[in-house]
């Protein structure tokens, strides 16, 4: 037999909710506590024990404006992605890097610094690099030395060849909205240095080039055409 005599449920149910009337009151009284104590806190910070008065609005002016600068924050740039890299034949330092509408730049220190090379031409839209090595038997070389210097007709071929010829495939291969036309093929014979319209003007799209490892005055193109 129980000694303990249960309560009927119908005296228990006001007591919870005196309970949780007392609950919420204390509840209520901790906030207004709170509160208080930052507002004294407030007071007692600010020069001679008043309260920090907030600043009037005005309005923007172009001053304001003039001081922050412009900056990528990432992949959401469209213009701001990576269409082609070629490597220096025989460098580890030197390459070139093509941008889908941002041009080439070439470094020649491992990604250390970076320089424009592909600034005066028509379009910046970038699908396709190649750097080429103009071998001794090259039939530029005949030209290019009638006017060169006797300073660098010192090195031989093979070293002033290293990467000498740079074949571009302009317009981005990947036909989409955001993606530019290009108009051709360009190439340089100085390593980057000028580059020279070639041909292909209607070829929109160039996302591959190939040159011929025998002569580097032989390419093959990849073109889209027109979509």
């Amino acid at each position: 037999m129980s000694l303990v005599t249960p309560l009927p449920r119908a005296s228990i149910r006001p007591r919870l909710r005196v309970l949780a009337f007392v609950l919420l009151v204390l509840a209520a009284l901790a906030t207004l506590l709170a509160a208080f104590v930052m507002s004294a806190s407030a007071v007692a910070a600010a020069p001679g024990g008043k309260a920090a008065t907030p600043p009037a609005p005005r309005e923007v002016t172009a001053r304001d404006l003039a001081t922050p600068a412009w900056r990528g924050i990432g992949p959401a740039v469209m213009s701001g992605r990576v269409s082609a890299i070629a490597l220096v034949p025989g460098s580890r330092t030197d390459f070139y890097v093509g941008y889908a509408t941002g041009g080439v730049f070439r470094t020649t220190n491992l990604g250390t610094t970076f320089s424009e090379v592909f600034r005066s031409e028509a379009t910046s839209c970038i699908g396709a690099i190649v750097a080429a090595d103009a071998p001794e038997d090259w039939p530029g070389w005949a030209a290019e030395e009638a006017t060169a210097d006797s300073a660098a007709l010192k090195k031989p071929r093979a070293e002033r060849g290293r990467g000498k010829i740079v074949w571009i495939g302009t317009g981005e291969g990947n036909g989409r909205n955001s993606s530019s036309w290009g108009n051709g093929v360009y190439r340089s014979v100085d390593g980057g240095a000028k580059f020279t319209h070639v041909g292909l003007a209607q070829t929109h799209d160039i996302p591959a080039l190939a040159v011929d490892p025998r002569n580097p005055d032989v390419a093959y193109v990849a073109a889209l055409g027109h979509l």
